[in-house]
């Protein structure tokens, strides 16, 4: 390969070089093009100052023209005034002065007479005046002519005009004159800004300078053939001549006459120094030149610097790049920016080919090693793979994996190599085996799932479910076989159907419960009418039963109607027992075995000597209320009597139990949390029961027993409170043998305290009891009730009125009793209104049924509950209670 740099000629130029020989191209012509321009330039500069001249002579030559009309007007109007004529010394004086003032052009304006005296001027005159009567025998026989003439003034010379003032007789008497004041063109000069080396000089017809601008030395008198050649010429002709400075300059020249057809009487040159002109044309010449070179410089430098970043160094990295690349640097790149110039576009191009290319060769790569772990990745599936998988060839084992060797009892894979596959297929299932395996042979493709049974090394079967699949293996056609061990299918099977079993259970438990709830809440409806329809029924009997004597008939005839009274209250209590809505009863820490043993003792007075009573009662405490837990002994008890008819065993027993969440599962114990329980389990030798009585033995009204003997009640009642006291209960029964009720209670750490069954005495007293309800016979009832006691009773049937009364006299009242439900207030939000009032004044919440009146906010209002109907002596006691309190 030829190298580019050692090649001859135009072909091993460089870049840069081949940039300058272009640059130099370009410029070579441009040079030329300006230095004739710059020559043009100088040749135009120098006829530009002359046009300049003859510019200014045009223009001094136009204003004197226009002066010289302005000065023969001036003196031809005044030679007639009457003044003039009469040749009065002093207005002629007068009137030359304002003239003057007037007009500035005017450096004179006098009147002399034939023999040159002067009668009147606007300025004193020293020095020789011309002769009048010279001047009129001179050729001024026209009266009307005006002629300029040269007098000596001040030590300069002027320009005069001079005009005949004729007499009565049209003689001229006297002569007028009127001089020109040359000191006007210094002021034009100046605003002309007359160039350096530049004079402007106006001489008379003989060729005396009048006047010079700039002004110099002695005046020189032109020469006689200089003379004679102004006057010759053309009017834009020039000349050149020596100055009175010595400087050599071009004239330009005008001439100034009276009239067109007269002799000129001065003539005005602007001279032009060309050696001036000339030195500042070669100066800007040489400016020009000097920048052109400075240009040419800039240009070379630019083209170093643009060629080196934007070319040389790109087509540099380029190719080092593309030598890297050669090399095998598969990452080499130009690392120039993709722009959208050439080069950009060639880099843009290179490093897309080198991506695509390392791409392609890290596509190799990856796929290469992607095949090698492939490989090694399904080799460890195949090997480590759950199922047993295994190739046989001709009925023998070629491979074999480990969990093929775990189940056919091998110790390792290898000890299945070689030997007999069918000879690990039962005998029972080995022909079809053997069919199936012709079959893929022939077929070449997969078989379907098959069962069969295999034989393992130590002898034992398995069941086994088996998969075909045509495989080629070492340049052969082999068949490998999947095989998926039955046992733990089959076993998740049963613990599915077994789970299957479990939630129809939970769910019928839930339907249940689902029930119970929609009962409960029918009868929390109930319940809230119900005793307010009790309260007044319970009340007026007590207070009948104080006022008839014992021995009285009626006094019998009251006590059935309370106690009926009380039953219907009792009745109600278990409906708000099952309906989970019995706010009456506190939840206290209790030892559950004390109630137990309270219960038994009772239950052995009453029970027959044909029932055995079997008593295993370990200490175990709960929080829960000992009269509820009393009820479900009592219930269950009672229940399991009636089942054995007066002849069997009651087993009783209470033992501390921990309940993991399989237990809780497996019993089908809904809602119970892990942990540790009391266990109080009800035995009985009964009838039992079967699965249809099973399902609804927890029905509210639902009883097996005859007519009057139940109300189907109890065991509602027991779920019911259970399930308030978190707990749960289950249940196994067989008919015929008898039925166990297990309830599980969860127990408490903390020291727990027996129910004491505490006597309550009706106390009396003489406070002001503000008594609210809605319901009149119950307002009624509480003040007859209250009154009995001593105390002083304001009954109210509104809420809103009541507590109008209340802020009429705060300090009046001592304790409020208010209904839960009523309209307009409740109960709740009159007591909480009548404690913003006065905060410390105690107050009891009654109700029948209220899912309203929860612990936490009868705290939060600062009040105690009752329950409807309220007994005389429970409402006097809670009063006595509160008002001792306050105290």
């Amino acid at each position: 390969m030829i190298n580019v740099d050692e090649r001859t000629g135009s072909e091993g130029w460089t870049l840069t070089r081949k940039l300058f020989l272009l640059l130099l191209a370009i410029f070579l012509p441009a040079s030329a093009i300006i230095v004739t321009l710059v020559l043009e330039q100088r040749a135009y500069t120098i006829e530009d100052a002359l046009d300049r001249a003859r510019l200014i002579v045009e223009s001094v030559t136009t204003q004197q023209a226009q002066a010289c009309a302005a000065i023969r007007n001036m003196l031809h109007t005044v030679a007639l005034l009457p003044q003039v004529k009469r040749r009065d010394a002093v207005a002629c004086a007068d009137l030359f002065t304002q003239l003057k003032q007037k007009n500035a052009i005017y450096c004179f304006i006098a009147l002399a007479s034939l023999d040159g005296n002067i009668l009147a001027s606007s300025t004193c005159l020293h020095g020789a005046l011309p002769d009048p009567r010279s001047i009129l025998d001179s050729g001024m026989a026209d009266l009307s002519a005006c002629r300029c003439v040269e007098i000596p003034l001040s030590g300069a010379r002027r320009l005069a005009w001079v005009c005949p003032v004729a007499g009565d007789n049209s003689r001229p008497v006297a002569v007028l004159m009127a001089g020109l004041d040359t000191d006007q063109y210094a002021g034009f000069l100046q605003k002309v800004h007359l160039p350096e080396g530049w004079s402007f000089t106006i001489r008379d017809y003989r060729g005396n300078r009048l006047f010079r601008f700039p002004e110099i030395g002695p005046a020189k008198k032109l020469a006689p053939e200089v003379l004679q050649l102004i006057s010759r010429s053309p009017a834009k002709c020039t000349l050149k001549r020596i100055g009175d400075d010595g400087v050599s300059r071009t004239y330009a020249f005008g001439r100034l006459a009276v009239s067109p057809n007269d002799a000129p009487y001065s003539y005005v040159m602007v001279g032009v120094a060309e050696d001036k002109i000339i030195r500042d044309a070669n100066h800007r010449a040489l400016l020009s030149i000097c920048v052109l070179a400075s240009l040419a410089l800039l240009a070379m430098l630019f083209v170093c610097t643009f060629a080196s970043r934007f070319f040389i160094r790109p087509i540099n990295k380029l190719v080092a790049a593309a030598d890297a690349f050669g090399r095998g640097d598969m990452g080499a790149r130009t690392g120039l920016p993709h722009s959208y110039n050439e080069i950009g576009r060639l880099a843009k191009s290179f490093d897309d080919t080198a991506s695509l290319v390392e791409r392609r060769d890290l596509e190799r790569e990856r796929a290469a090693r992607y095949l090698r772990e492939s490989e090694k990745k399904y080799r460890s599936i195949i090997e480590n793979a759950p199922d047993a998988i295994f190739a046989m060839a001709n009925g023998v084992f070629t491979y074999a994996n480990i969990a093929a060797a775990t189940l056919l009892a091998a110790a390792t894979p290898n000890q299945l190599m070689g030997r007999p596959g069918l000879g690990r297929v039962h005998p029972s299932c080995r022909d079809e085996f053997l069919k199936r395996l012709h079959l893929i042979e022939k077929s070449k493709k997969p078989l379907p799932v098959a069962e069969y049974k295999f034989i393992r090394l130590d002898g034992s079967v398995v069941d086994v479910e088996t998969s075909p699949v045509p495989f080629e293996y070492d340049g052969r056609l082999v068949t490998m076989v999947f095989v998926h061990d039955m046992s733990e299918r089959r076993r998740a099977r049963k613990e599915r159907e077994d789970l299957l079993r479990l939630n129809l259970a939970l769910e019928v438990k839930l339907q249940q419960a689902q029930k119970l709830e929609s009962l409960g809440t029918l009868a929390g409806g109930i319940a809230h009418d119900f005793n307010n329809i009790l309260s007044p029924i319970v009340g007026y009997t007590e207070l009948c039963l104080n006022d008839i004597p014992q021995e009285s008939p009626v006094h019998h005839y009251i006590q059935q109607v309370l106690k009926a009274g009380l039953r219907a209250r009792d009745l109600v209590k278990q409906i708000l027992a099952i309906s989970r809505a019995d706010l009456a009863n506190e939840m206290v820490p209790l030892k559950i075995d004390v109630i137990a043993k309270e219960v038994m003792k009772l239950l052995r007075s009453t029970l027959p000597a044909t029932i055995e009573v079997r008593e295993n009662l370990q200490e175990g405490q709960a929080l829960a209320d000992a009269s509820q837990i009393h009820q479900v002994m009592m219930n269950l008890c009672v229940n399991a009597v009636q089942a054995m008819e007066d002849r069997g065993v009651l087993d009783v027993s209470l033992a501390p139990v921990d309940l993991s969440q399989a237990d809780i599962l497996a019993m089908s114990l809904v809602g119970l949390v892990p942990g540790p329980h009391l266990r109080l389990r009800v035995c009985d030798s009964g009838c039992g029961m079967d699965e249809g009585t099973l399902e609804r033995v927890f029905d509210p009204y639902f009883t097996t027993k005859g007519p009057g003997r139940g109300t189907g009640l109890g065991l509602s009642v027991v779920q019911g409170i259970v399930r308030k006291h978190k707990g749960a209960v289950s249940i196994r029964s067989t008919v015929g043998i008898g039925s166990e009720f297990s309830l599980y209670i969860p127990e408490i750490g903390q020291k727990a305290e027996s129910a004491v069954d505490l006597p309550i005495e009706s106390v009396s007293g003489n406070e002001c009891i503000l008594f609210v309800d809605d319901e009149k016979a119950i307002a009624e009832l509480g003040c007859r009730l209250l009154g009995r006691l001593g105390y002083r009773v304001v009954s109210q049937t509104s809420s809103a009125s009541a507590l109008e009364l209340f802020r009429s006299d705060p300090d009046r009242f001592d304790l409020i009793i208010s209904d839960c439900t009523m309209p307009e207030l409740t109960g709740i939000d009159l007591i909480g209104e009548i404690h913003r009032i006065r905060p410390s004044i105690p107050a009891i919440l009654s109700t029948g049924f209220s899912e309203r009146c929860t612990p936490d906010i009868l705290e939060r209002i600062g009040a105690e509950l009752i329950m409807k109907p309220f007994g005389l002596s429970n409402i006097a006691q809670l009063m006595r209670k509160l008002l001792d309190d306050k105290d």
